[in-house]
């Protein structure tokens, strides 16, 4: 056993004391669903005596998901279930509203979801101008223009095929008339 965690001597951590904060240069992880790397944003607490990551905190988390979603329907690659399954989600629908939305049956938007079946190019388009509609506007450091998803050219995705992650940094942004604002932007992938 460690002899900084003993009974007789716990460790700093766990007194809450030698506690220092580290923002991480990156992190990597499936958040949400989808293989994200955050850039210069996430802050973990970690104890000075033993090493131990006491907390991670991650910034605005609604702001986020938005910025997840509409990062993943500008890239033209076919959306697979766990795709389609976040951006359910991050549009707060049920299958049963999606399948509504989409005008398809709540089964159909089930076999999307787990991969048994493919979604239609129609029904991927609308799920992606709908995204689009509705949370573009909360994360403007992220382009979306719905005449690219319009004229977008959907590309085959291979069934081993493992999805780059999506880079975001959180960014000092401006928008005219408005204070300056942190939000999360998306960054080119590393070639």
């Amino acid at each position: 056993m460690d002899p900084k965690h003993t009974r007789d001597r716990p460790c700093a951590h766990e007194r809450r004391a030698a506690l220092r904060e580290v923002t991480l240069p990156e992190y990597r992880d499936d958040l949400m669903g989808l293989p994200v790397i955050l850039v210069d944003a996430v802050v973990q607490t970690v104890c000075d005596d033993c090493g131990a990551v006491v907390s991670t905190r991650l910034p605005d988390l609604e702001g986020l998901r938005a910025a997840l979603a509409v990062s993943r329907i500008v890239d033209p690659s076919r959306l697979g279930g766990r795709d389609i399954r976040f951006l359910r989600k991050a549009l707060g629908c049920s299958g049963k509203d999606l399948a509504e939305r989409l005008d398809v049956n709540p089964a159909t938007v089930s076999r999307w979801e787990n991969d048994k079946e493919a979604i239609g190019t129609a029904s991927e388009r609308l799920l992606r101008l709908i995204v689009g509609a509705e949370l573009a506007d909360e994360v403007p450091a992220v382009d979306y223009d719905e005449r690219e998803i319009l004229g977008m050219r959907v590309v085959p995705a291979h069934p081993a095929q493992v999805a780059d992650p999506i880079r975001l940094e959180y960014i000092a942004f401006k928008m005219p008339r408005r204070p300056r604002t942190r939000q999360w932007g998306v960054l080119e992938p590393v070639a």
